[in-house]
């Protein structure tokens, strides 16, 4: 493009410059939302993750207490127990159940279900 008068080619700057300006800001509104957004699902999944873990502690403990006088557990009841603690484990699960799943594993198995 070819301008006659240094005053056309500074007001062509200034458009061209204008519109960075305006990219930029568009850009770095995206950012924020897109980090706000990240942050959000994050905190989303923390308290997810928290839930489904004391959920499977609690259903580990109703199986424990409900079978601790005879010590028996049916097939079902320990695979369920072992479904249970793998997934508690790979969510972060702290030791609060590895004892009580370990003396499970041991108790007499009842066939059936």
């Amino acid at each position: 493009m070819k301008y006659s008068n240094t005053k056309q080619w500074e007001d062509h700057f200034i458009t061209v410059d204008s519109s960075i300006e305006g990219i930029r800001d568009n850009i770095l509104k995206l950012s924020e939302q897109i980090d706000e957004h990240i942050k959000q699902n994050s905190t989303d999944s923390i308290v997810s993750t928290n839930i489904l873990r004391l959920l499977l502690r609690c259903q580990m403990r109703n199986i424990y207490m409900n079978n601790y006088e005879n010590k028996t557990l049916t097939v079902r009841e320990q695979r369920d127990v072992q479904d249970y603690y793998s997934l508690y484990k790979d969510l972060g699960g702290n030791n609060y159940v590895d004892a009580m799943v370990e003396e499970m594993i041991d108790w007499h198995l009842q066939m059936g279900l």
